[in-house]
């Protein structure tokens, strides 16, 4: 497999994570208030500091906060929903094995 399929394969894989997610946030009320809360705070960081014009060094310093802020919500909007996958795998094969209820799940 070339380097280039393997990186056609991810994307795939990230588009179906996506649809799969945006699945579940309409499926459930709260998930989706949840959703609308987060990307409206991210909304106003990224006014913030993007569209905002520093009048001091002092706002300029919040705005590079600002940029670390909406990445790391950015990540772990991402991280949050692989690690839920993650642990229901992971329970699923606990629970549904025939391991002794004193291994643990790795």
């Amino acid at each position: 497999m070339a380097a280039t399929d393997n990186l056609a394969s991810l994307y795939d894989h990230e588009e179906g994570l996506r649809a799969t997610s945006l699945e579940a946030i309409k499926a459930d009320a709260t998930l989706s208030d949840h959703w609308n809360l987060v990307t409206e705070a991210m909304n106003a960081i990224y006014a913030f500091t993007h569209d905002h014009v520093h009048k001091s060094e002092d706002e300029l310093t919040l705005q590079y906060l600002g940029i670390r802020l909406f990445n790391a919500a950015g990540a772990s909007v991402i991280g949050r929903y692989r690690f839920a996958r993650a642990m229901r795998g992971c329970r699923q094969r606990c629970f549904h094995s025939a391991l002794p209820a004193h291994r643990a799940c790795t």
